[in-house]
């Protein structure tokens, strides 16, 4: 018996269903790709939906003054310490000034009053532990996973806020909502910006951790404001007032915080929506 016909009919059909299975595979490739991107886009979606939703509009990035890429690059803490640790100092008491009076923040506290040095340092881990490029946008720090529950909870809070800064403004200081009421730390906070922090633009939030004194804060609020109404009605170069509000306010930051990261540049812009 010729077996030869059966063995080529049977290589064959296997060359046939490898062809199936190899476009199969090229289909399910492509399909998973496109969902894949599906899900980015629709996450980056649901982002600008609850910024929307939260803030009325998307994040003033004149406002985020503070760069957290100390906290979630470790390389860059490696090789300036002592610039990251600024930042960390600063970081620690934006949080208290931010969510000091929240109940989650009470309630925490009272069990482990260090919490937020442990939280940052949880962030700094996780952030460590996370796949490459886990953190391209400020943002994206809500996708790290912190291994311990009860600061992961505490972190969800914060970056989840109640409702925007304008909004928290207006609450009067008596109000018994304001225990539920808190600002997004996405509010306050940056990736990229290095360069320092604009003391012009700085919300009184980050004023106070950075001089540690809410009469300094308040005062900065109100000279900025004159300063930059002068600069736009004498139409001055900046130099002028920014020189002035150096003069008066420089070297006053609290211990720990060199001039290197603080910004005195004054200009014509309105100052109102950061304070």
């Amino acid at each position: 018996m010729n077996v030869l016909p059966l063995i080529l009919a049977l290589v064959l059909m296997l060359s046939v269903l490898t062809v199936e299975k190899l476009e199969k595979f090229k289909h399910q490739k492509i399909v998973q790709e496109q969902y894949q991107k599906y899900l980015s886009d629709n996450e980056r979606q649901k982002l600008n939906d609850r910024q929307e939703r939260l803030f009325g509009h998307t994040l003033t990035t004149d406002r985020q003054q503070v760069s957290f890429r100390y906290i979630v690059d470790k390389k860059l803490r490696e090789k300036d310490p002592e610039k990251a640790a600024q930042y960390r100092l600063i970081i620690i008491d934006l949080i208290k000034n931010v969510y000091g009076e929240a109940k989650f923040f009470k309630d925490l506290e009272k069990t482990r009053g260090n919490f937020v040095e442990e939280l940052l340092t949880a962030i700094e881990q996780a952030a460590d532990r996370a796949p490459p490029k886990t953190v391209l946008r400020i943002e994206d720090i809500s996708r790290l996973q912190l291994e311990d529950p009860l600061l992961q909870k505490a972190f969800y809070h914060m970056l989840k806020g109640t409702m925007s800064k304008e909004a928290f403004n207006d609450l009067p200081k008596d109000s018994p909502l304001r225990e539920k009421a808190y600002v997004s730390l996405l509010t306050f906070i940056n990736k990229d910006n290095q360069k320092g922090i604009e003391i012009q633009h700085a919300p009184v939030e980050t004023l106070k951790a950075i001089f540690g004194s809410d009469e300094i804060a308040n005062r900065i609020v109100i000279r900025r404001k004159e300063l930059s109404k002068q600069k736009e009605e004498s139409k001055n170069d900046n130099k002028t007032g920014g020189q002035t509000f150096a003069n008066e306010f420089k070297g006053k930051q609290r211990s720990g915080i060199s001039d290197d990261i603080l910004d005195f540049k004054i200009s014509s812009s309105d100052t109102t929506p950061y304070d």
